[in-house]
C-alpha cells in the first residue's frame, strides 16, 4: 500500500530522515512514535510530498509518488494537523466540502457526504453543518478536521498529532471516536504521536523513531514485551504491562451477572442469594432490562424486596461501556474501590459485568 524505500531528507548539514525503509500494508493503523525531533512527521509529509525527500522512493498502490501532481496526489489522501487548518470564514459543511468541490462534484453530492460525515462523528448535521470554526469547541473542531479528510473517501489518511492540543478528557474521547471509525471504515491510516498510551491504543503497527532512523516496527503487543533495545525499553516505560491494559477491550471479558427484576418478589432475590453464598450483592433492573442499582445479601438473612433495597448508581459514571478498554476500567473500579461492575449498553441495559480479579489476570 505504501512502501518508503531507503527515504532520507537532508536540511543543511543535518538529516531529519535517514536512510528509513518501511512498509505500510491496506487498513493498518500505522503509528509513527519517537522523541521530538526523530523525524516521525517529516516522514508522514514526504509521503503527500509536502515534504521532497532528498532521496529514496516512495511507492503508493504500487506508483511512484514523484510521477503524480502533488496536488492531485494530495487530494488523493486525507490530512489531519494538530491546529486542525479550518478556514474560518467557510462554515462546517463548506469546510468539509472542500476536497469535493475541487474534485467538481456537484452541490447535492456535497451536502449529502457532509451531513453522512457529520452523523458518523456524532455532530448533528443539523446543529453544526452552518456553523463557522469560532462557534466550536477544541474536540468538536478536530472532529470537522477529520470529516474534512475523510470527505472524498481516500483510502490513506495522515494524521500528524492531531489531537496533541486537546485536555486530557477532551483527547481521550476523540481517541475513541477515532478507534471505532477504524473499525468501520478500515482506512490506511499514518499517525504521527509521542505519546507512547496513545500509539499502543490506536495502532495496529507502530514505527519507534530516533534521530531519522527506524528503531522498531512491529505491534503494539510486541514492542511491549519486546523492545529491540534501550532506548524503545526506555521509550516505552517500565509500567509496560498496564500500558497492554490499552489493548484489552471491556467487552472481551464480560461475565454473566446476577440481577433480578425491581418488581421481582423477596423470594426470587433469596432464591440468587442462596444459590451463591458467596454472592455479596445483585444488580436490580427496571424495565426492558435497563440498570437501577443494586441490591445487598439481608444480614438478617430474611428475604428482602428489590424495591425496598435498591441502592441507586449514577449511570453516567459507574458502569461500564463493554467499548472502554480494561485500563480505563481500572480506573474505575480504583475510583469507586469495589471489585466488581457492571457493564452497560448504550441505551442502559444490563449487559454483564466484569470482576477486578479477572482485569487483573487479563
Amino acid at each position: 500500500m505504501i512502501s518508503l524505500q531507503h527515504v532520507s531528507k537532508r536540511y543543511g548539514s543535518s538529516l531529519a530522515v535517514d536512510d528509513l525503509s518501511l512498509e505500510i500494508e491496506r487498513g493498518e493503523f500505522c503509528c509513527l512514535i519517537g522523541p521530538s525531533g526523530c523525524g516521525k512527521s517529516t516522514t508522514l509529509r514526504v509521503i503527500n510530498r509536502l515534504v521532497e525527500p532528498s532521496s529514496g522512493t516512495i511507492l503508493v498502490h504500487g506508483h511512484d509518488v514523484r510521477l503524480a501532481r502533488p496536488e492531485v496526489l494530495r487530494r488523493s489522501m486525507g490530512y489531519v494537523i494538530q491546529s486542525v487548518g479550518l478556514f474560518p470564514h467557510m462554515t462546517v459543511q463548506e469546510n468539509i466540502g472542500v476536497v469535493p468541490r475541487l474534485l467538481n462534484w456537484d452541490k447535492a453530492r456535497i451536502r449529502r457526504r457532509a451531513w453522512e460525515l457529520l452523523e458518523l462523528l456524532a455532530l448533528p448535521p443539523d446543529e453544526y453543518a452552518g456553523k463557522y470554526p469560532w462557534q466550536l469547541s477544541g474536540g468538536e473542531a478536530q472532529r470537522v478536521g477529520v470529516a474534512r479528510a475523510l470527505a472524498a473517501n481516500p483510502d490513506i489518511l495522515l494524521m500528524d498529532e492531531p489531537f496533541g492540543a486537546l485536555d486530557p478528557v477532551t483527547r481521550e474521547h476523540l481517541q475513541t471516536e477515532l478507534a471505532r471509525l477504524q473499525q468501520e471504515l478500515r482506512k490506511t491510516i499514518v499517525f504521527v504521536t509521542h505519546d507512547i498510551e496513545e500509539a499502543v491504543r490506536l495502532a495496529s503497527r507502530m514505527a519507534l523513531m530516533r534521530e531519522g532512523r527506524l528503531v522498531q516496527h512491529d505491534t503494539p503487543e510486541e514492542l511491549l514485551a519486546h523492545p529491540a533495545d534501550s532506548f524503545a525499553r526506555s521509550f516505552v516505560g517500565a509500567d509496560r504491562g498496564l500500558k497492554r491494559l490499552s489493548r484489552l477491550f471491556v467487552r472481551d471479558f464480560i461475565q454473566p451477572a446476577p440481577a433480578v427484576g425491581l418488581n421481582d418478589s423477596p423470594e426470587r432475590a433469596n432464591s440468587l442469594f442462596r444459590i451463591d453464598r458467596r454472592l455479596p450483592s445483585l444488580w436490580v433492573t427496571g424495565n426492558g432490562g435497563k440498570l437501577l442499582g443494586w441490591m445487598n445479601r439481608p444480614e438478617n438473612g430474611n428475604p428482602e424486596h428489590p424495591i425496598e433495597s435498591l441502592v441507586p448508581v449514577d449511570l453516567r459514571s459507574f458502569p461500564l461501556a463493554p467499548d472502554l478498554t480494561l485500563k480505563q476500567a481500572l480506573s474505575t473500579f480504583i475510583r469507586f474501590g469495589v471489585e466488581t461492575l457492571p457493564v452497560i449498553d448504550q441505551q442502559g441495559r444490563l449487559l454483564g459485568q466484569l470482576s477486578l480479579p479477572i482485569l487483573l489476570e487479563a
